[in-house]
């Protein structure tokens, strides 16, 4: 390309009074708002799948954060249906917690009668 034809960015003007300083910070916040809409700054998985966030509520996410957690993992368990109850049992899982009661299973009480 001709010398006279390419543009040169060192602080000249470009179309509409847009300099290479201007044209770089758009870059860098539409890059940013990018960053912000995927979880993790990942737009593109090994699967070409986007990261993105669920729907959340945002009082549930601000008593995430207020509760300890960081703001992406907040975000995270929001998004799961988690309220800040429940968190720790969700992260933290355990049989116990995750059974039902056995009193709830039919005729579970008079078998145990039976046994006892």
């Amino acid at each position: 390309m001709s010398s006279d034809i390419a543009p040169k960015l060192d602080g000249q003007r470009l179309h509409d009074g847009l300099t290479p300083a201007r044209v770089s910070e758009a870059a860098n916040t539409a890059s940013a708002k990018a960053d912000r809409d995927y979880i993790l700054g990942v737009s593109s998985s090994f699967l070409g799948r986007a990261w993105r966030y669920r729907p959340q509520d945002a009082a549930t996410v601000t008593a995430l954060e207020q509760a300890g957690y960081g703001a992406a993992l907040s975000r995270l368990l929001a998004a799961r249906g988690v309220t800040a109850a429940e968190a720790d049992n969700f992260l933290n899982p355990k049989l116990k917690t995750l059974l039902p009661d056995p009193s709830a299973l039919a005729h579970m009480d008079e078998a145990a009668a039976r046994f006892a």
